[in-house]
């Protein structure tokens, strides 16, 4: 009994020991405890600020993205148009000016640069897609802002700006970029631009290469150019644009076209186009918008103006007789090859 009662005594001598210790540092022991509920308190709070601001962040773009689409489908001339543009631009210049690389931000400075794009404001344009880039320089945002960066350059035809961006997308991201194989068809088209046939016949063989025949439609439309470029009666060389004074007058009655055949009359300023009364204005229109983003700036000298009886009428930089025979093939080249490359 003895020996149990010392270690009883012990044991009792332990628990009043830390009973003692415990009632001259409570006050510590408090202040340790509330400290760390504060310090968790904090922590949930920054966790739930952030979410709210990344909600609301997302909130304001959606803002901004269908305040956008809403201008797009306003007349200029519309009494409304102006309202809807200022509170587009608010909305959008707010958002974008905004701290942080998040989504919302980068994306309204896309939108922005699209708005001032469609606006003919290369300048401020070309300044929000940087914007974008510098915010997110390794995702597909900065892939499409630099894509529309090239088109800009494409549009003030400034063709070594472009092919340098377009390179350096396939330099930078190869395959596995969101746009590899339009950048290498772009390099090729716009080597052939320049009247450099070998380094373009060399790119659209490296996109075919890489991609495959039948992998998408760029690699397919490469096939075809190959063919065409490598056989020396399909060549094609035309420098538009140059300044004629007194263009000889003549007029020009073609039908091209072999899928979808459309009926040219032209002349040196200007040419009337008859297509297929069983396609729609809208379809008509979508085509030619179509082609346009197929080959980025080759047309971008034409004044398209459609009327809803299956015409159109183009305005172009003045042409000799031989120079638009010229360009028209290369039209009946790109309208067939655009269309095969669908089926």
């Amino acid at each position: 009994m003895k020996k149990d009662d010392k270690k009883l005594t012990v044991t009792e001598k332990v628990a009043n020991g830390a009973d003692n210790w415990i009632r001259r540092h409570y006050i510590l022991l408090i202040s340790l405890g509330v400290a760390f509920l504060v310090a968790i308190g904090i922590v949930i709070a920054v966790f739930v600020y952030l979410d709210v601001r990344k909600d609301n962040l997302f909130n304001e773009y959606d803002s901004v993205k269908t305040q956008y689409e809403s201008l797009l489908e306003l007349d200029k001339e519309d009494s409304e148009y102006s309202e809807a543009e200022s509170a587009f631009l608010e909305s959008a210049i707010k958002l974008a000016s905004k701290s942080g690389n998040s989504y919302p931000v980068t994306r309204a400075n896309i939108t922005l640069g699209d708005y001032y794009f469609d606006l003919g404001d290369y300048s401020e344009a070309y300044n929000y897609y940087k914007k974008a880039i510098d915010k997110q320089p390794n995702t597909y945002l900065a892939q499409l802002a630099k894509m529309n960066q090239a088109a800009i350059y494409e549009y003030q035809n400034n063709v070594n700006g472009a092919l340098e961006i377009y390179n350096s997308l396939w330099d930078d991201y190869g395959i596995n970029g969101l746009y590899g194989s339009r950048a290498l068809f772009n390099s090729a088209r716009l080597y052939e631009k320049m009247g450099d046939t070998e380094l373009a016949l060399a790119t659209y063989e490296q996109l075919v290469g890489e991609y495959g025949e039948d992998n998408g439609e760029y690699a397919r439309i490469a096939v075809t150019r190959i063919a065409q470029l490598s056989d020396e009666s399909g060549s094609y060389e035309f420098e538009k644009g140059k300044e004629i004074e007194n263009p000889e007058d003549f007029t020009i009655e073609r039908t091209i076209g072999s899928i979808v055949p459309i009926t040219i009359t032209a002349g040196p300023r200007n040419a009337t186009i008859t297509y297929p009364q069983s396609i729609s204005l809208d379809d008509a229109e979508s085509a030619l918008t179509l082609l346009d983003e197929t080959y980025p700036g080759r047309y971008t000298d034409l004044n398209v103006y459609w009327t809803d009886d299956g015409e159109a009428t183009l305005e172009y930089p003045v042409m000799t007789e031989a120079e638009l025979n010229a360009e028209i093939d290369q039209i009946a080249k790109d309208l067939d090859s655009y269309i095969s490359s669908l089926n």
